[in-house]
């Protein structure tokens, strides 16, 4: 059989009363803190998202100059890297009259020149060389002690080379033409 059971004292049901009041007082109490939090965080969020969307707003308004002031500055460095580089073209590397006087200023008076090429680094004569009171090679050689004596010419081509030399008629007079190769 199952038992039954009755309770006759009403002062047992009215501590459980008061114990389930009290739990409910705290859970609504802790309801009400929890609703009263997200309610700040709420509006703290939308403190904070209107100072943002004001800001989005006032950035929209400097966006466009911020962009065009950034091209500007991209556009001074590609203006000086072209300055510069112009600047190395219109420099010369050799002061080419102080080259020529050296190299006027060291002939003989029975050679003349053909031509004159100067490559970077290199600067190629081909010229003549009549016989007046001494050989070909001769005044070739005094020509080319002439420039390694020169201070500004040795001091920028170091090698002075003949690559080819070989006699010929010109205008009914023998010459030697010769080819000498300046290089660094």
């Amino acid at each position: 059989m199952d038992k039954i059971y009755i309770n006759l004292s009403p002062k047992q049901k009215r501590e459980e009363n008061a114990l389930l009041k009290k739990i409910s007082y705290y859970i609504s109490l802790c309801t009400l803190l929890l609703l009263v939090i997200i309610i700040a965080l709420g509006v703290l969020i939308g403190i904070k998202a209107s100072v943002y969307k004001y800001d989005e707003i006032k950035w929209a308004k400097w966006k466009e100059k911020y962009t065009t002031l950034g091209g500007i500055k991209q556009d001074i460095v590609n203006l000086e890297n072209e300055k510069n580089e112009f600047r190395k073209l219109l420099t010369p590397k050799n002061q080419m009259s102080d080259i020529f006087e050296d190299i006027f200023s060291s002939l003989p008076k029975n050679i003349w020149f053909n031509n004159m090429d100067l490559k970077k680094d290199t600067l190629d004569i081909r010229g003549y060389i009549v016989k007046i009171d001494e050989d070909y090679l001769i005044s070739l050689e005094k020509f080319i002690n002439n420039l390694k004596a020169k201070e500004y010419f040795s001091s920028r081509f170091k090698k002075i080379n003949i690559k080819d030399s070989q006699k010929k008629d010109f205008n009914g007079a023998e010459v030697l033409e010769f080819y000498v190769e300046c290089a660094n």
